[in-house]
């Protein structure tokens, strides 16, 4: 029986896993169909309707699925990214601090990491969601906004942060998230998919770990795959400091991850954008995912 996985461009795992598929992966790794979709946000409605079996997201989609009814499980989560996303303002005239972005207009991808990470900035500072606008634009629309001053501040991502660092230098980071939230990659799956694949998720995540560990060691073929495909518009030389930045680690999801994923719900809970508290617990597996990273893809 294939297993379904979803790739999205924000991904970068599972994108490469795609993009080196089969040609760099281990003979003994099952049937795989890599599906492609549009970006992480969709992840919830494609295991709700049997389009995917697993998919890999930022530590919120999840939780907005599982308070939309997704009976999910989660199987595997990388290692924190602290620098893998930041507030940026424009310039002299922008906002000097997190406290200062009372009522101004914050581009995001809204209902991804983004949100979460400026609910716990803004909570910080004993502010809410509702005392900011949210701006609802792509990476490369959110970048010419406030560069225009169209918006005050944009929570940009790798490989966009290493852009903004060559491209804009008077730009100023007003905060990292590291500070924030873990901001690990998530990898979750519909429960019944989890039983019925159980083998081959083992095997799936063991080439996973594997290929984060050749990323890791050598990121320039792997920059150049990225830069080639046009994923995020970002040449080879971005993608391989973004790459190389990275902690590619997976790990099976244990107390602290649970831990955190009940701090983030119980977040967003109270800025109002869930209506109802989560209980994390309902998305353990019967057992955990049994994967290992012992061999290299190359």
């Amino acid at each position: 029986m294939t297993l379904r996985v979803g790739v999205h461009p924000n991904n970068l795992h599972l994108q490469l896993a795609a993009l080196t598929w089969p040609d760099r992966w281990p003979a003994n790794v099952p049937d795989v169909a890599f599906v492609a979709y549009r970006e992480g946000r969709d992840t919830g409605h494609l295991i709700a309707g049997d389009v995917i079996d697993v998919g890999g997201t930022g530590s919120t989609p999840p939780l907005l699925a599982q308070h939309d009814g997704v009976p999910l499980v989660y199987v595997a989560a990388s290692a924190p990214r602290g620098a893998n996303g930041a507030i940026v303002v424009r310039g002299a005239d922008a906002p000097v601090d997190v406290s200062a972005l009372a009522g101004r207009r914050i581009a995001l991808l809204d209902g991804s990491f983004h949100t979460s990470f400026l609910a716990a900035a803004l909570e910080r500072e004993g502010l809410s969601l509702r005392d900011v606008e949210r701006i609802e634009l792509a990476p490369a629309d959110a970048c010419r906004a406030l560069d225009e001053g169209r918006v005050d501040a944009w929570i940009a991502m790798a490989p966009w942060l290493s852009r903004v660092r060559v491209e804009f230098p008077r730009w100023r980071v007003l905060t990292d998230i590291g500070a924030y939230v873990p901001n690990r990659s998530v990898f979750w799956a519909h429960r019944d998919a989890v039983e019925r694949h159980r083998a081959s998720l083992d095997a799936v995540f063991s080439a996973l770990s594997a290929l984060g560990q050749d990323v890791a060691n050598h990121p320039a073929p792997y920059a150049e795959r990225l830069a080639n495909a046009g994923i995020s518009g970002a040449d080879a030389a971005s993608w391989r400091t973004s790459l190389a930045a990275r902690d590619w680690q997976l790990h099976a999801c244990d107390g602290v991850f649970y831990a955190e994923q009940q701090s983030e719900a119980d977040l967003l809970h109270r800025h109002g954008d869930l209506s109802r508290a989560l209980d994390i617990r309902q998305t353990v597996p019967s057992a955990p995912l049994n994967f290992s990273s012992a061999a290299s893809t190359r």
